[in-house]
């Protein structure tokens, strides 16, 4: 089992599930955010992102649903069972695209964050970029592309 599949009741004594650990132990909301290099942007539009496994015997694939991101990592919704594959800390490939851009972004992530997520079966999954391999370009881009996308601070 995961750690965050069997962790106790620590933050939200009220719910009849345990929370789902953000590390190896709970983070509030704000100490997430606190972290984060830079600030996320909401999406007006939610879109997919494909998720990959990176080791060598590693076949594992899915289409998440975009939440947030910035130049810096991004947030989104994957069902638990497809959540039971990963670790936190894992590093994973993440490819999409924002709003109309066709620019296709495909960076290495390390996973941050696995919380339940406000619809049943559901999590949410954080991700932070690996900076190694990426230029200050790429970040550019990834900047305009998210205000053209008419993401909200």
């Amino acid at each position: 089992m995961r750690e965050w599949e069997n962790a106790t009741m620590t933050t939200n004594k009220q719910s009849t599930q345990p929370p789902l650990p953000t590390t190896p132990r709970a983070l509030s909301a704000t100490a997430v955010a606190d972290r984060r290099r830079s600030h996320r942007r909401q999406l007006h539009e939610p879109t997919d992102v494909q998720l990959f496994g990176t080791g060598v015997q590693d076949t594992w694939r899915v289409t998440a649903t975009l939440l947030n991101a910035s130049v810096d990592g991004v947030a989104c919704r994957i069902t638990e069972k497809e959540a039971k594959a990963l670790r936190l800390g894992e590093t994973i490939r993440a490819v999409f695209t924002v709003g109309e851009s066709t620019e296709t972004y495909d960076w290495r992530a390390h996973i941050t964050n696995i919380t339940r997520g406000a619809t049943s079966g559901y999590v949410i999954l954080g991700m932070e970029f690996i900076a190694s391999g990426r230029t200050d370009a790429e970040r550019k881009r990834l900047q305009h592309a998210l205000a053209l996308a008419g993401a909200v601070a």
